[in-house]
């Protein structure tokens, strides 16, 4: 699974995003032991220079489905999730499929 968010323009919202994932994690990670998380981080070259990337790794769709309503419903990510949210203008979200070619299947 990736996440891509968009924030608004504001010095403060990537630290923002950022702080309230990292004080999260441990409550989403328990609550959805079947995904690994592969990359939290900035794109140093993108447009706007506020985009945040999330990326999730699952054994299948049906897991990623289940691990982000396990996540939704943990007491403690909610809060977290709603404060990150507030400096976000925009996301998406996309379930990669690998090509048989891909090293990473």
């Amino acid at each position: 699974m990736l996440r891509q968010y968009y924030l608004r323009p504001s010095p403060a919202a990537v630290a923002t995003l950022l702080r309230e994932f990292e004080a999260g994690m441990p409550v989403r990670r328990a609550a959805d032991p079947a995904g690994t998380l592969v990359f939290m981080g900035t794109s140093l070259f993108s447009d706007p220079a506020t985009r945040v990337i999330e990326w999730w790794r699952y054994p299948s769709a049906a897991a990623a489905h289940e691990g982000e309503r396990a996540a939704a419903a943990a007491p403690g990510w909610a809060a977290r999730h709603m404060a990150a949210m507030s400096v976000v203008e925009k996301a998406s979200a996309s379930l990669l499929h690998a090509c048989k070619f891909s090293p990473w299947q």
